[in-house]
């Protein structure tokens, strides 16, 4: 959690799921839950990993919720 510009430990638990590589391997994307307690919905996210350079990139897509069967079908290597 980021306060005043200082970051501090998250409140939430982010569970990964499942990961799916690119066709040419560079990219993963990860699928996950995060649970921020009993006052919340749990979200669900993709996030992508440059597998190189190991940087993480947040969410290209949120969704309310925990639906099941979710999966990531790459259609090229970006």
């Amino acid at each position: 959690m980021d306060l005043f510009w200082l970051e501090g430990p998250s409140l939430c638990a982010y569970t990964d799921v499942a990961e799916f590589a690119s066709p040419n391997g560079k990219k993963v994307a990860t699928l996950g839950y995060s649970d921020c307690g009993a006052t919340t919905n749990w979200q669900t996210g993709i996030n992508t990993i440059d597998v190189e350079s190991g940087k993480e990139f947040n969410g290209p897509l949120g969704l309310g919720g925990k639906p099941e069967n979710l999966k990531v079908v790459w259609t090229a290597d970006i």
